[in-house]
């Protein structure tokens, strides 16, 4: 009922204004209206040929976030993690967009918002802001994430950035492939503009073989300006660079991954390299920080594990003693940063130089849509756990729901 309401709805807000002309055109023939209105995991207003589409969904995370040890950096709260609106659409065959704002801390901020022309499935161009090709856990949906937050090795990864690159799957989805230029940002930022004249060159290749597959990814650029933090999964602050300290010059990036789903098994991998010249109004040195991660998941249910989550085969109804899909989730990750940073007086005052991870966690599918999540994970500083930074112990659950109309 409430799929009928909705698509009721959005049907007499979108096409009212062709009604009339429809309905002369409908009343000299019984001919199909040029326009129909279905459910595709999301309300989908589309033409009868599939060329022109207008597709809305929406993401909404609601999490809580707990400290497990006393004292700790951690706020025990409640807060909206992500709360976004998606629309994508086709236009005339060829031109296809993607809009989402996020709402979530009570304030806008512009993720998705690019335009594809897509001249076959093997060539297509795009140009806006999106994810920067870089990276696996990264380029996965944060709505199919296995754990509430991405891997602490992920804060070496960038995240939005505004571009101009080139994509496509070739020999039947085996191979794919995403290159081009973007404005280049932080370590774990985004990014609406350029700071500077320098440009990154980006850059992504994934091989499928059957379950498994293979991905390399980097990019390569002359940056200046602003350089990264890094945070834990409980969004704690470890490291910073101390005042006036700026990146000055090259920095390349390299992650190698790879990735496993088979039945109700599923596992990923990636190391990630970043190699930057830092400066403080002298000469600069390049210094390199480094991570990993390395994530395995095994639905308890038997449903087929993938990079998109499971898809209960009992959606949640307890009238009929359905309850869904279950999930475990494990992962152990880790991040350095270059031991130069410290020896040259470049950290922050009571930055940590390692932080290694070890979580679990538990995700019930109820249905296709919906889903909770609950993570407990222990981060370690230094490879000490009652060092000068005690260990971090953070249990974290999330309800959410999920609507991603395919085009």
């Amino acid at each position: 009922m409430a799929v009928r309401r909705l698509t009721t709805l959005a049907a007499l807000g979108t096409l009212l204004a062709p009604c009339a002309a429809s309905a002369q055109t409908q009343a000299a023939s019984p001919t199909a209206p040029p326009f129909v209105v279905r459910w595709n995991n999301g309300v989908s207003i589309e033409s009868t040929d599939g060329n022109t589409k207008l597709q809305f969904g929406t993401l909404i995370q609601a999490d809580g976030r707990f400290a497990l040890t006393t004292p700790s950096p951690i706020t025990d709260t409640f807060l909206m993690r992500r709360a976004r609106i998606i629309m994508q659409g086709r236009l005339a065959k060829y031109f296809e967009f993607t809009f989402v704002p996020d709402f979530a801390g009570s304030s806008v901020t512009l993720f998705d918002a690019f335009i594809d022309t897509k001249f076959s499935n093997a060539f297509r161009i795009r140009m806006g802001k999106g994810k920067t090709p870089h990276g696996l856990e990264q380029n996965y949906s944060d709505a199919t994430l296995p754990f509430v937050e991405r891997s602490v090795a992920n804060g070496l990864v960038p995240k939005w950035d505004v571009g101009l690159t080139a994509l496509g799957d070739l020999f039947k989805s085996h191979l794919s492939y995403v290159g081009g230029f973007e404005n280049g940002i932080p370590d774990g930022a985004s990014g609406d503009t350029d700071t500077n004249g320098g440009k990154d060159l980006v850059g992504r290749l994934i091989a499928r073989f059957g379950p498994a597959g293979l991905s390399l990814s980097g990019t390569h650029g002359q940056e200046s300006g602003a350089l990264p933090t890094f945070k834990t999964t409980a969004l704690q602050t470890f490291f910073s660079y101390a005042s006036g300290i700026t990146a000055s010059g090259t920095r390349n990036r390299v992650s190698p991954a790879l990735f496993v789903y088979r039945k109700a098994v599923g596992a990923y991998a990636e190391y990630f390299r970043t190699t930057e010249a830092v400066a403080k109004g002298g000469p600069a040195t390049a210094v390199t920080n480094t991570g990993w991660n390395a994530t395995g998941v095994f639905v308890l249910t038997g449903e087929a594990a993938t990079d998109r989550g499971a898809t209960p085969k009992r959606p949640f109804d307890p009238a009929q003693d359905h309850w869904g899909a279950l999930q475990l989730a494990i992962r152990v990750s880790e991040l350095r940063v270059d031991p130069q940073v410290f020896a040259l007086g470049y950290a922050a005052s009571g930055a940590s130089r390692v932080a290694r991870a070890v979580g679990v966690g538990l995700v019930w599918y109820n249905n296709a849509n919906v889903k909770h999540m609950l993570t407990f994970e222990r981060t370690v500083f230094d490879r000490d756990a009652k060092g000068p930074r005690k260990a971090e112990n953070a249990l974290v659950f999330r309800v959410q729901v999920s609507l991603s109309p395919r085009l």
